[in-house]
């Protein structure tokens, strides 16, 4: 690790947090992140695990945050779910709506996102 904490790659290109270059990857990644947290929320439904979806929703990559998106559209649809998710609603500013190309609407009983995740 270098002083600020970042790792060298293959080709000495320097990775942030998440450390994936390859955009698959990371649309990978949160789509199983996603997974996880709905089936096992007692173990991923915590900060620590969130956290890297609401990295993600920045993302370079359109791919990459529409797949954040989906996972965190099944995530935020289980009302169970929901007191658990206040820190990370109010953290990472997912209020508002989103809207699809179409005009679809993704998400359920009032809970929506705002953004540009569609670009």
């Amino acid at each position: 690790m270098g002083k600020k904490g970042k790792r060298m790659g293959e080709n000495g290109r320097k990775l942030g947090k998440n450390g994936d270059v390859v955009p698959e990857i990371r649309a990978l990644c949160m789509e199983e992140l996603g997974l996880w947290v709905r089936r096992f929320p007692g173990s991923f439904l915590t900060d620590s695990h969130l956290k890297y979806l609401g990295w993600t929703l920045h993302d370079k990559q359109g791919e990459v945050r529409l797949r954040c998106v989906r996972a965190l559209q099944g995530i935020y649809g289980i009302p169970e779910m929901a007191p658990s998710l206040e820190l990370f609603t109010e953290r990472f500013k997912v209020v508002g709506k989103i809207q699809g190309r179409n005009g679809e609407k993704w998400g359920k009983k009032g809970k929506y996102w705002a953004g540009k995740w569609e670009k």
